[in-house]
């Protein structure tokens, strides 16, 4: 709060005016000379980090928070005021500030979900522009999450896979790299086109027949082909399995633990109609594929890959 309170003191000062380069350098310079903390001295200039796309990151927690805040608040008011920048038009450094958000919250790990950040800085908004808040929030998370494909597919993740792991919004940003990465890595694993593939027909069936595969559960009594009582049978391993490594954020270990589901998918595909005449048992093996297409995507949308 007092990095925040006396950051921006030096931008009225003579030397700034005339060197506008020296913001935040200045008021590091002034605060220590007026007897502030040191570290506080600091983070009064690193809060304006980075300053570019590329540039170093604060090295404190509280300058980093301030520089967050600074930032979103910026991205909130204009594009509140449809200062949204467009081309290459970009006046108010608005997607250096959205990358500079990126950076810092993976950086820090903070576990933090985005969207809530967009949506506090929006409502903070005074009522003079916050006409229309859904408005804003929409536009405003649909570029930060251009900003953040574009800035992951700089480091050479395919498309289809920063597409896919984005399918859901960006949420915590470190937890969502470390499932791109996952995603990226696994990829390359002969048996992971084939089960992208049989996700990819299981959702398509699921989303078709607008099967949620909440609370209910499957009833095992209506299981009786041989070949959904053993997908049902390794789902049920595979979950639990999951469960564990998901909590330890051990994202390519869920995966591979996924991948034991390709061979027992494509024999319920051979061995049933998944549309059976009866409603009770099409609705149970509907249940059945709407709870393993939740299971892939707590990793992301495997329908966005290609060739899947």
């Amino acid at each position: 709060l007092r990095v925040a309170d006396l950051c921006k003191a030096d931008l009225v000062t003579d030397m700034v005016r005339e060197f506008p380069e020296l913001q935040g350098v200045m008021a590091r310079l002034y605060a220590k000379a007026d007897g502030e903390d040191a570290a506080m001295a600091r983070a009064m200039e690193e809060q304006y980090w980075p300053i570019t796309m590329t540039g170093k990151l604060p090295t404190s927690d509280a300058a980093a928070a301030v520089s967050l805040a600074d930032k979103i608040d910026t991205l909130a008011g204009d594009f509140a005021i449809g200062l949204i920048p467009s081309g290459s038009a970009d006046p108010y450094g608005l997607r250096r500030a959205a990358v500079g958000i990126l950076r810092i919250l993976e950086e820090r790990k903070w576990a933090v979900p985005l969207e809530d950040l967009l949506k506090k800085a929006i409502a903070a908004q005074p009522d003079s522009v916050r006409s229309d808040p859904k408005a804003t929030y929409d536009a405003l998370n649909k570029f930060m999450a251009q900003r953040f494909a574009a800035l992951l597919q700089e480091r050479d993740f395919r498309p289809d896979e920063v597409e896919a792991i984005l399918a859901q919004g960006i949420g915590i940003v470190h937890e969502t790299v470390a499932r791109l990465e996952a995603l990226h890595a696994i990829r390359k694993k002969p048996d992971f086109e084939p089960l992208a593939a049989a996700f990819k027909r299981a959702g398509n069936i699921v989303r078709q027949a607008q099967q949620k595969g909440g609370g209910v559960d499957v009833r095992t009594e209506l299981l009786t082909e041989p070949s959904e009582q053993a997908l049902y049978e390794v789902f049920q391993r595979v979950q639990g399995q999951t469960n564990e490594q998901f909590s330890q954020q051990s994202y390519q270990k869920a995966l591979e633990s996924m991948v034991l589901l390709r061979e027992p998918l494509d024999q319920f595909f051979d061995g049933v109609k998944v549309m059976a005449d009866d409603s009770s048992v099409r609705d149970n093996r509907l249940m059945l594929l709407a709870k393993i297409v939740q299971l892939f995507q707590r990793v992301g949308d495997f329908s966005k890959l290609q060739n899947a």
